[in-house]
């Protein structure tokens, strides 16, 4: 899948694989959906960060690993950066930053995706557990929201969270990886990569 259209696409097949929860739904998973997949309205290519009007939240390490990050912006001043693995594709680290906090999840969603049973491919829902990881001094829940199939990879999210910087600014934050499944301690080594940029 070429780089240019994975954005788009990751709306189109994360949020659907967990909004099938009413707006009633007591885990929250309704306005998460909705929350994510309307981040994504406005963004367009960037070759900077001028403008953004939240902290910026970087991974120094995966830039050294993988390049300089694509940049998509809002006139809101929200952005996001896509670090990509040049060797590998479905193999990415995004970060996304908005003056809004995302709302809560009260329980973890069922990771969504689809599996050959009675040699026939059918949709499953998996139970799981939050995760946790350390970002930037604070303990931050993360989850698996699908598993790989086709032209993409499994799809891991944190949870919102929001960070302070030194100026006293604050921002809202999400990240996302694309990998292979089963790949939890690789997941939480890039969500625990990212820091402010100072």
């Amino acid at each position: 899948m070429k780089f240019t259209f994975w954005f788009s696409l990751m709306a189109a097949f994360v949020v659907p694989a967990i909004v099938s929860c009413s707006n009633s739904s007591p885990g929250g998973e309704s306005a998460w959906s909705k929350a994510t997949g309307n981040f994504y309205y406005g963004l367009e290519e960037a070759a900077s960060l001028e403008g953004v009007k939240v902290p910026v939240l970087r991974s120094p390490a995966y830039e050294a690993k993988w390049g300089k990050p694509k940049i998509r912006t809002t006139t809101a001043g929200d952005y996001e950066l896509n670090y990509a693995n040049p060797d590998q594709p479905f193999d990415r680290l995004a970060i996304q930053g908005t003056s809004r906090p995302f709302p809560k999840l009260t329980k973890v969603p069922k990771v969504s995706g689809e599996k050959m049973i009675n040699d026939e491919l059918t949709g499953v829902l998996i139970p799981q557990e939050f995760r946790t990881v350390m970002i930037a001094g604070q303990s931050v829940r993360w989850f698996q929201e699908s598993l790989s199939g086709g032209a993409d990879g499994a799809y891991y999210t944190t949870e919102g969270f929001a960070l302070k910087d030194a100026f006293g600014n604050t921002g809202f934050f999400r990240l996302v990886v694309e990998g292979g499944n089963n790949a939890d301690a690789e997941v939480a080594k890039r969500f625990g990569s990212v820091k402010l940029k100072e």
